[in-house]
């Protein structure tokens, strides 16, 4: 089975050298890029199993480019930048699969974190066992009674969380270990509850009739639940 290959967009080399042992040492192969420009040619010659993007870089922001990778490629994307701040780590995963902080505590376990993003990417599509949701993992999409709701990222896993568990109360702290691909640095684990209540006003925007709280109740002091 041929390596899979990892484009780094990273204008540090000494960080590539590191990334790029490591790496190796869990099968990947992997290719250098200092700028933008340079990443978008390496994308059009080459196919790619994951991006490691740096924020800052010389010609342009990671954040911007992100988004463009994603409207033309099916690439997972993992920050690796020293911007660390609450919005910029909740920005990078909005629009990323992971967000990684300089300094890394351990790059070893950054590597197995790419591993772990790209076999969920070729996991096949998952099926809903709520009736009155469903999703489709090739479009990255969540239906409400057969109508699209309008989920940024993040918002889509946390809710794809719930549907598999109907009848569970899921604690704020199971949402962050399991929704953000790893535990950022997030001062107040309320912010799982600015999440929450995106994913309810979705809902009551293609159902206004409905009790938004009565399909994705509110457990004091223990969490949120899906109602079966």
């Amino acid at each position: 089975m041929p390596s899979k290959r990892i484009l780094v967009v990273e204008d540090d080399p000494a960080i590539f050298k590191v990334l790029k042992d490591v790496l190796a040492n869990e099968g990947f192969e992997s290719t250098w890029v200092e700028l933008i420009s340079e990443a978008r040619k390496a994308l059009k010659s080459t196919i790619f199993s994951a991006i490691i993007l740096d924020v800052k870089l010389p010609d342009g922001n990671g954040f911007t480019f992100c988004k463009e990778i994603k409207q033309n490629y099916d690439i997972p994307v993992i920050f690796l930048t020293a911007q660390n701040t609450e919005a910029d780590i909740l920005r990078g995963l909005d629009i990323g699969d992971d967000y990684v902080e300089k300094p890394f505590k351990s790059i070893t376990s950054v590597a197995r974190r790419i591993k772990n993003i790209i076999k969920r990417e070729e996991e096949p599509k998952s099926t809903s066992r709520d009736s009155k949701f469903d999703w489709d993992d090739d479009k990255k999409i969540i239906t409400y009674k057969g109508k699209r709701l309008t989920l940024a990222k993040l918002e889509r896993k946390i809710l794809e969380y719930l549907i598999m568990r109907p009848g569970r109360v899921i604690s704020r702290e199971e949402f962050i270990d399991n929704c953000w691909p790893v535990n950022p640095n997030i001062k107040s684990d309320k912010v799982v509850d600015v999440y929450i209540s995106k994913i309810r006003n979705a809902i009551k925007a293609i159902d206004p009739q409905i009790n938004k709280f009565q399909i994705i109740t509110t457990r004091s002091g223990e969490g949120f639940m899906l109602e079966e």
